[in-house]
Order: structure tokens, then C-alpha cells, then sequence
């Protein structure tokens, strides 16, 4: 049986480029920690959130996964189930390697063993009962169909269940005295604990509570007392002993290789799927977008933010991505905390979830697939660097422009900051005319209206919106629109009463005053 994967449909396949400062501006790291819960998780699947595709077939193939397990919530909570019991099952595996006594050990290892086995069999009932359509999961359940009925996992089951109801019924004696303890086969001696319960059963008021109640089970190690016990054991049972050294040389690489990382794959899908629920259980929207390298118009509604959304727990702004035939840049101007900066990493985010074959914030979407993503933002002035601001500024710029093709996505914030408004707005054009050239995608936050004034067929006005009753109110949408300018500050400006006209007429007023007290 070949092996299969849910994540590649052939291969890996052409990657995204996403440089480490991309990973950063974009906060992919922090949306990882919150979709990734716990070390396991972490330790198997942070990898491939950290290696977005550029490949259609393995994206579309992955999308066909997930829209299987959205539509289909039994699944879901299946598949869940099964990665959590094959943790357990590693659990095991890694605990007998850690263990001291040799008998002790392989006990646990046939408990392995029997939850492995038992864990397979439900995945290929769950699987058997199900209906998809993804590609990736029919491949799955007829694996695991083929791998159940085959000699190799037969053979396993049956001689650990076999061992087990052995193991299970042995009987023999512990005679306890100070000091000492005496192990001796059973000779149909009375059984105490029936007796002992019986004796007590009178004191008992009420079923115990749960914070007292312990699962001996899960005590996992020997001490010397009990592993002498053992020792003792094995020379009474020799032969049944024999059984479980000869099952653990046997079967000592019982995992199928396919099965185990299926079952580390899933945990990509159900781990983002957890993490969307939190969302959408709020009335937030999720959809599976169309992805293309070819079709280069963009189209996406009711976005957002999603750790924005998780960690705000307020009433989440949603906005439209919307672009056209040749349209390739948006400028993004308006009032300073109007949710720009938001707008724009959410645009690369978005194309960087895309890659990943993951559902994105959105209602409906459509997206190209970029070969890279490429960001710069601002960064703090470190007081030990030679360079200046502006410079550091070109430097990257610099990097940037050798790397990115026609088909990048290109994230800018506040470029130029550092320089006068008149020096700020030629480089800003300059760099304008280079990106147009270039024809990649990019969304550029800048202070610099002129750049939303030019007039060209690859160009779209971004403007972040006020309340028009009150202009100090940022509404969070960004909406395409002509550059309103100084139309804010004037609108401000007015508010509190600080137009030309109105400080004029206050000034024509107190000197109206003065000159009637002169007088």
C-alpha cells in the first residue's frame, strides 16, 4: 500500500516566498500560537502553517478537505477523537522508552498496542459512515479499509487481545508480613475484597467526589517492591510471560507509517477548525476562496481581522476587497487610527491563508496566489545603528525590489515617515512608478495624498472613513473613495472651532473689545 498524504496532493510543490520580516509585519507567529493550543500541536504542526503554496492542485486540495469537514460536523468531532487517541497512543510509546523495569515496559507497550488497534477500527467505522466528496479523504478510507483487513493488522490485533485476556487471568497470592512479601501461585484460596466491601458497605453515605476519585490505571510506573512481585510472577507464568517478551520483539514497530502521519496531518485541519469555530459562533463569517495564478482580479467581502476578532470580543468592522481588470494597488490614506495599518497587513494575510488552503475571513472570496509576500513597515530607530532612519528605510526597499515579481504582494506602511513631506513625495512616486512597472499586487499606507491623485488604470483610492456627524470618530471602514485631503483636519478643524475664518473672526471680536476699552 502506498502512502498517502492529506496535505499534498503530489508532492509539496511550488512554495510561497514569505520572508521572516513578512512573517512578523503580518503577525503570523502570534495567529499561530492562538490556532495552535498546546506543545503537541505545536511540536507537529506549526511547520506547515509556516509554509503557505503557490501549487492550485495541492491548495484546491486541501480547500476539498476542509469543506468536507465544515459541512460535516460528525466527522469533524471523529476525526478529532482519533488524533487525540493516537496522542495517547505516542504517549504510551514514549513512556516505555523511559521506563526502568523490563517486564513493565512491555505491559505498556501491549496497552499500546490494543489502543492503536482499537483507534484504527473506529477511524475505519467513522470513515465507512461518512460521506465526502474531497479527494483526499475518499484516498483516506480506502487505506484504512485496505489496512484493517490486512494480515499485518489481524495478526496484531489478535495476539494482543489474546495476550491480554491471558495476562488478565492470572491469579495468584500475596501474603504480606513486615518486612517481607510472599508471592505464591493461587490455589483456590478465598477471595477478600468481595468480604471487605461487603463489611463496610454499611458506611458508605454517598457516591465519592470526583476530586477525590484516582484511575490506578493511570499509574504508570514500578517501584522495586512491585517489580520484584513481577519477577516472582514470571517464574510462576513463565510461559505467558514468554508471550508478551515475544509480542514486543514482534511487533516493536507496530505504527503503520501512513496512519501515524495522517493522523499528525489532521491535526492541521482540526486545530484551524477549532480556532475558526470560536469565531463563527459569534456570527463571524468564514468562506473557501477561489484561488488562481492566472485570473488576476481580487474580490473579497466582509473581511476582518481574525485575532484582531478573537482578542477584541467587540463588535467587529468588516470590509470589502475589490479589485478590478488592471487594478493592481491600493492607497490607503485618511485619519491617523483609522484602521489603515489593520486593512493592509489583513490584504497579506489574506493571500497568506489562501496559500495555506485555509478557510479566510470572508463571505465570499476570490484571490490570486502570490509567488511571495513582501512587507516593510516601520521599525524602531535602534540608537546604536550608523544609518539613519530614511536610509534603513531604502535599504529594504532595496531588498524588496530584487525579490518581488509581477506576481508579489507587496505590503507597505508609513514608508518614508522620516522624511520632509516635499522629499517624501517624490521618493514615494519614484517607487510608485517602479511597483507599476513591476505589476505586482500592492497595498501602500501612506501619509502622502499625491500618490492616491495619480491617475492610472492600476491605481484604486482607499480611504479610511469617519463618522460624518462626528469627524473624531474613526468607523474602522475602509472604502474606496477619492483622497479627501485636508477635508479631515478642516472638518476637525471646524468642530472646535479653529477654521481661517473662525480664529479671524475671534481675533476681529477681541480687538473690537480692546479698542471700546481704550476708548
Amino acid at each position: 500500500m502506498s502512502k498517502l498524504s492529506l496535505l499534498y496532493k503530489h508532492g509539496v510543490g511550488e512554495v510561497m516566498h514569505v520572508p521572516s520580516d513578512s512573517i512578523r509585519d503580518l503577525m503570523i507567529e502570534e495567529l499561530i500560537e492562538e490556532i495552535l493550543r498546546n506543545d503537541y500541536q505545536k511540536g507537529i504542526a506549526k511547520k506547515w502553517y509556516l509554509q503557505p503554496l503557490r501549487d492550485v492542485d495541492n491548495v484546491r486540495y486541501r480547500q476539498e478537505i476542509f469543506d468536507d469537514l465544515m459541512k460535516d460536523r460528525t466527522l469533524l468531532e471523529g476525526l478529532k477523537s482519533f488524533v487525540e487517541k493516537m496522542e495517547d497512543v505516542h504517549r504510551l510509546l514514549r513512556m516505555t522508552r523511559e521506563l526502568t523495569y523490563d517486564t513493565n515496559k512491555k505491559g505498556w507497550f501491549l496497552e499500546a498496542a490494543l489502543r492503536y488497534c482499537k483507534t484504527v477500527e473506529a477511524l475505519s467505522g467513522l470513515l465507512e459512515g461518512s460521506k465526502f466528496d474531497s479527494s483526499g479523504l475518499m484516498n483516506l478510507r480506502e487505506y484504512v479499509t485496505n489496512y484493517v483487513a490486512s494480515e499485518k493488522f489481524r495478526v496484531l490485533k489478535f495476539e494482543a487481545e489474546q495476550l491480554k485476556k491471558e495476562l488478565s487471568s492470572l491469579k495468584y497470592v500475596l501474603i504480606l508480613q513486615p518486612g517481607q512479601v510472599t508471592v505464591k501461585e493461587y490455589e483456590d484460596e478465598e477471595e477478600y475484597a468481595s468480604a471487605i466491601e461487603k463489611t463496610f458497605e454499611k458506611f458508605k453515605q454517598a457516591e465519592c467526589d470526583e476530586k477525590y476519585r484516582f484511575d490506578l490505571r493511570k499509574a504508570t510506573g514500578m517501584n522495586h517492591v512491585e517489580a520484584r512481585i513481577v519477577e516472582f510472577l514470571r517464574t510462576i507464568y513463565p510461559e505467558t510471560f514468554q508471550m508478551l517478551d515475544n509480542f514486543y520483539t514482534r511487533h516493536a514497530d507496530f505504527l503503520d507509517d501512513t496512519i501515524d502521519s495522517v493522523a499528525k496531518e489532521l491535526i492541521f485541519y482540526t486545530s484551524y477548525l477549532s480556532f475558526l469555530q470560536q469565531l463563527k459562533e459569534r456570527g463571524l463569517p468564514f468562506a473557501i476562496p477561489r484561488v488562481s495564478t492566472t485570473e488576476r482580479e481580487e474580490i473579497v467581502l466582509n473581511t476582518f481581522d481574525p485575532l484582531l476578532a478573537l482578542k477584541s470580543g467587540k463588535h467587529v468592522v468588516q470590509n470589502d476587497v475589490n479589485l478590478e481588470r488592471a487594478e493592481r494597488f491600493m492607497i490607503i490614506t485618511g485619519p491617523n487610527q483609522g484602521g489603515k495599518t489593520t486593512y493592509a497587513r489583513l490584504y497579506g494575510l489574506l493571500h497568506y491563508l489562501a496559500g495555506l488552503g485555509l478557510p479566510i475571513p470572508a463571505s465570499r472570496a476570490k484571490l490570486f496566489l502570490p509567488d511571495g509576500i513582501y512587507t516593510h513597515f516601520e521599525r524602531k530607530e535602534e540608537v546604536e545603528s550608523q544609518k539613519s532612519k530614511l536610509e534603513d528605510d531604502l535599504i529594504r526597499l532595496k531588498s524588496i525590489l530584487e525579490n518581488v515579481t509581477q506576481n508579489s504582494v507587496v505590503i507597505l506602511n508609513e514608508i518614508f515617515s522620516s522624511a520632509a513631506l516635499y522629499d517624501a513625495t517624490i521618493l514615494g512616486k519614484e517607487l510608485l512608478k517602479k511597483l507599476i512597472d513591476i505589476d505586482c499586487y500592492v497595498a501602500w499606507v501612506t501619509f502622502i495624498d499625491e500618490l492616491a491623485e495619480v491617475e492610472h488604470e492600476k491605481i484604486v483610492s482607499m480611504v479610511a472613513l469617519v463618522s460624518p456627524e462626528d469627524p473624531s470618530i474613526r468607523t474602522f471602514k475602509i472604502e474606496r473613495r477619492k483622497v479627501k485631503g485636508r477635508a479631515h483636519a478642516i472638518s476637525i478643524a471646524r468642530k472646535y472651532g479653529l477654521t481661517y475664518d473662525d480664529v479671524k473672526r475671534r481675533f476681529s471680536n477681541e480687538s473690537s473689545v480692546a479698542e471700546r476699552r481704550v476708548s
